[in-house]
């Protein structure tokens, strides 16, 4: 059985505002379901076959990353 993923109306309204904040969103998405398609079963269990999977931006993280750099000792 071949899996799909298939974004809900709140998961679309959502990505559109984040899209914005996070230009790299759409491809770490497009990532996201290539490893969702491969493992469904992937991230942590909420039961009754659900999943959630948290992303972490990597525009969020490299901004952390500098920003510690930055601090003064």
């Amino acid at each position: 059985m071949k899996n799909k993923v298939i974004a809900t109306a709140y998961f679309s309204s959502r990505f559109k505002k984040f899209r914005k904040k996070f230009p790299s969103l759409p491809k770490e998405i497009e990532e996201l379901e290539q490893i969702l398609i491969v493992n469904p079963e992937c991230g942590e269990s909420l039961g009754s076959d659900i999943y959630k999977i948290r992303l972490a931006s990597k525009v969020k993280v490299l901004v952390k990353a500098v920003a510690l750099e930055l601090l003064p000792t």
